[in-house]
């Protein structure tokens, strides 16, 4: 990630530089690494050579009087401690060509010698001796003694020949890594020692930020001598006086290191296998970035988004990790232990950046920057402002710095929308590999939010995500209709038809725009002619789009009155009919038919007499149609019906809330021949558009008092249901309804299985759910008698939101059904989480 340094995301290994003999290296650092404990690269070996030269130390200028601190960590250290500063020095002498190597040669590698120690003095950094020998050198030793007998005797080891280096690697490499431990454990006690100042002269808040600096130099030290208690020792200490001393720097300084120390923790405490205090210091974490950063300016809000983001995503990529390499130290039910849900998180954020980049773009929310200054350099200390090449050009540096780089984040705008779906798409394959369906269809449902309001418009995506959605799984398992939350149902039947509209180059109802913000002017699709993202449908089929657009629309009628909204404009349901007539008048589909399958319809069916039935239609819609057409299909034929309370023959008028009754009857000579008569489905049409057909099926007998309900099934959790025999005739079927004295097939239930909690913890946005319903197969009086409900429950909430200062209330609602095959509602229980139905 581009938030946080190499430096930072990898943990540190030991330097050691090789130095001299160059041609020898790769052969050396090869065999090192191989002899290395379990074949581990614990070891970052550098090469140089023999001119070498080592940045010195630059020690006791906080004890200049005047001193002042001018930040808290350095940038450059940590490049330096990794990259530049090594704890080994390996000098690299080659005399495997001669078998007596000429004293000049000698001469030349103790000068070589004495030059690395003076560069390892002023560090006191470590000296190894490393020398090839002719392969038939009969006293190694003698040869080397000159290099043995000098004063500050160093390490040396001896290979004959360059085949010997494999050999002699396991030795070298042991002092390399003793010698290295030995080299930060003496810069840790230096770290250590208390700086104490002449009173007067430091500032209070000056000295904390000396001591967080020596913790977290002290803690990096720890890691390179895998001290891991040690190192989450000053870890926490800087991270706690950087939260409890504000007075040290600033607000973006201080958050900044806080990152960059929980960064190290995580690693830290994932590489000891404690997952559980990760995810506890990654809560701690993000409520420290929420709080802190709850009042930026202007141009600074910015930040705190930025900050969350990073930090999930670079959590859910250690989680990640660890899952792969070792499974077993995850736990299922812990939410925070999921990648998706980080993932999620992040996605959450990096839209916030954009919606705050979105609204910083529109004039008079930003001043412009003067552009005066020159070009921004980086600061010397981390978390600090960028300053300018010339600030004395500029009337205000600290705020043209803050202008300009709020100008980039509002310039960004699209990667930050592109960076929103990558996150989306991570948490979609999470959900996938542990099979969360569930969670899978929300996160489906931000990904299609996100190619529809993204600057391309990608409609076609979009739609196409929207109708998975719509249609539910393709797993044959997965028996009976798909249900998914109402909720989400009626989000993703506003988005289809959106798509729908856009595609066709229609404006879409302010009945399915009202729960979406619309999208800045200069992304909004024109109204007219070929809709934005064109060239992304432009092999769509017309036709198959505006049957999609029919069949969204009325699925969208049966959910009911839309929940109330503070749009200026007032959502009616009767737009989605007018929207109906302009899309088959637009595409001039003629006569070819499209079939549209009323499910929540309750549709009753009385034998008054031998050859005369009643068909009694309850509407599921929200709006009255005008129908013509009505016929019932039955085993002995179509059956035309008539409305009994009069009116036109040709046309009935389907009203909200009454009933539609007609009226059929088949021949006698025909009834008469049949051995078993049904009435199956009923079909009409709508009467302004004959070649929009609707279909009723699952008919119930009539004198049931109440509707049987299916059991609900839990969205992406139904097992696959066991069939149930019942000897009831007056449950619905499949087959249709019975005429009295015909023989019936047994009847099927469906019942639905329980749901292990454990699994539901982590599959859904909330915690468990309990479903209640009464007995299908329950008879005489029980069945007449009018059933009451009790509900209670308590709640507890954890301050996890992700966006706490909208945080509601938590509630609760109960799943409620009026009739067989209507959409499952949400009903709100009481403010003290109790509620009676009936």
């Amino acid at each position: 990630m581009e938030e946080y340094p190499r430096e930072v995301r990898t943990p540190p290994q030991p330097l050691v530089t090789l130095v001299g003999a160059t041609p020898l290296h790769p052969r050396l650092t090869e065999a090192l690494h191989a002899a290395s404990a379990a074949a581990d690269r614990r070891v970052k070996y550098l090469s140089a050579s023999y001119d070498m030269g080592i940045p010195p130390a630059k020690r006791g200028a906080r004890d200049v009087p005047g001193y002042r601190v001018a930040g808290i960590l350095k940038r450059r250290w940590l490049e330096k401690v990794c990259n530049a500063i090594p704890a080994v020095l390996v000098l690299c002498i080659d005399w495997s060509e001669d078998l007596q190597p000429p004293q000049q040669e000698e001469a030349q590698a103790l000068h070589y010698l004495q030059h690395a120690r003076r560069q390892a003095q002023d560090r006191d950094i470590r000296v190894l001796i490393f020398a090839v020998l002719h392969p038939q050198t009969a006293d190694p030793e003698a040869e080397c003694a000159t290099l043995r007998q000098q004063p500050e005797g160093s390490g040396l080891v001896i290979a004959l020949g360059h085949n010997d280096v494999m050999a002699k690697a396991q030795k070298l490499e042991r002092l390399v890594y003793q010698s290295a431990m030995s080299f930060y454990a003496d810069e840790e006690k230096r770290l250590r020692k208390p700086w104490s100042p002449k009173p007067g002269t430091v500032s209070a808040s000056a000295q904390n930020a000396m001591q967080v600096r020596a913790c977290f130099k002290i803690a990096f030290l720890c890691e390179f001598r895998k001290d891991a208690r040690g190192a989450l020792m000053s870890y926490i200490k800087a991270y706690e006086q950087l939260l409890q001393d504000t007075e040290i720097a600033d607000v973006v300084e201080r958050m900044s290191l806080c990152c960059y120390i929980t960064v190290r923790m995580y690693h830290r405490y994932l590489e000891s296998h404690d997952v559980g205090a990760a995810v506890h210091h990654c809560r701690i974490h993000t409520a420290t970035l929420r709080s802190f950063c709850a009042n930026g300016t202007s141009g600074t809000g910015w930040r705190k988004w930025h900050w969350l983001a990073a930090n999930h995503e670079l959590f859910a990529e250690l989680l990640e990790s660890v899952a792969q390499q070792a499974p077993l130290l995850v736990d299922p039910t812990d939410v925070w232990q999921f990648p998706g849900f980080h993932y999620q998180s992040a996605a959450a954020y990096a839209n916030r950046l954009k919606q705050w980049a979105q609204r910083a773009a529109a004039p008079g929310y930003l001043p412009p920057p003067s552009e005066a200054g020159g070009d921004l350099l980086l600061p010397p200390f981390v978390g600090q402002a960028n300053s300018l090449e010339r600030p004395e050009e500029s009337g205000d540096p600290k705020q043209e710095v803050q202008l300009r780089l709020a100008r980039q984040q509002v310039e960004n705008s699209t990667k930050h929308a592109e960076r929103c779906l990558l996150l989306l798409t991570k948490e979609q394959a999470a959900c996938k590999e542990r099979g969360y369906t569930a969670w899978l269809s929300a996160c489906t449902a931000r990904i299609a939010e996100g190619y529809l309001s993204e600057h391309s418009l990608n409609l076609k995506a979009s739609a196409l995500l929207f109708e998975r959605l719509r249609l539910g799984p393709s797993d044959p398992k997965a028996l009976g209709a798909w249900q998914s939350w109402p909720m989400l149902r009626r989000f993703t039947l506003e988005r289809a038809l959106v798509c729908g509209c856009r595609e066709l180059g229609l404006e879409a109802p302010a009945l399915c725009a009202a729960t979406r913000p619309p999208p800045p002017a200069s992304r909004l699709a024109p109204l007219v002619a070929v809709s934005a993202g064109a060239e992304d449908v432009a092999g769509s089929n017309p036709e198959l789009i505006c049957q999609r657009l029919m069949l969204d629309a009325f699925a969208y009628l049966c959910l009911g009155p839309p929940p109330p909204c503070d749009d200026t404009q007032q959502a009616r349901p009767e737009e989605l009919l007018q929207l109906v007539m302009t899309a088959l008048a637009r595409e001039g589909l003629g006569e070819q038919q499209i079939e549209v399958a009323l499910d929540a319809t309750r549709c009753t069916v009385e034998f008054s007499e031998a050859e005369v039935f009643t068909v009694r239609l309850y509407s599921p819609l929200c709006v009255n149609l005008q129908v013509n057409g009505l016929i019932a299909c039955t085993t002995l034929g179509d059956v035309p019906l008539e409305p009994t309370g009069g009116g036109s023959e040709s046309t009935a008028t389907w009203q909200v809330g009454q009933p539609l009754e007609l009226q059929g009857a088949w021949a006698t000579s025909a009834l008469s021949a049949a051995a078993s008569t049904r009435v199956t489905e009923v079909r009409f049409s709508l009467a302004a558009a004959p070649q929009v057909v609707f279909k009723v099926t699952g008919l119930h007998p009539c004198g049931l008092q109440e509707p049987v309900l299916k059991p609900f099934r839990l969205p992406g959790f139904g097992k696959e249901p066991s069939g149930v025999t019942s000897q009831d005739d007056k449950l619905p079927s499949a087959l249709g309804i019975a005429r009295p004295g015909s023989d019936g097939p047994r009847l099927r239930a469906e019942v639905l299985s329980p749901v292990d909690p454990s699994t539901a913890l982590v599959s859904e946005s909330f915690i468990f759910h309990v479903v209640l319903s009464s007995s299908s197969s329950s008879s005489g009086p029980l069945r007449q008698r009018p059933l009451m409900l009790r509900a209670s429950c308590s709640m507890k909430v954890q301050e996890d939101s992700e966006t706490p200062e909208e945080h509601l209330e938590p509630e609760v609602f109960l799943l409620s059904s009026s009739s067989q095959g209507s959409d499952w509602a949400l009903v709100p229980l009481g403010s003290e989480g109790e509620a009676q139905g009936q």
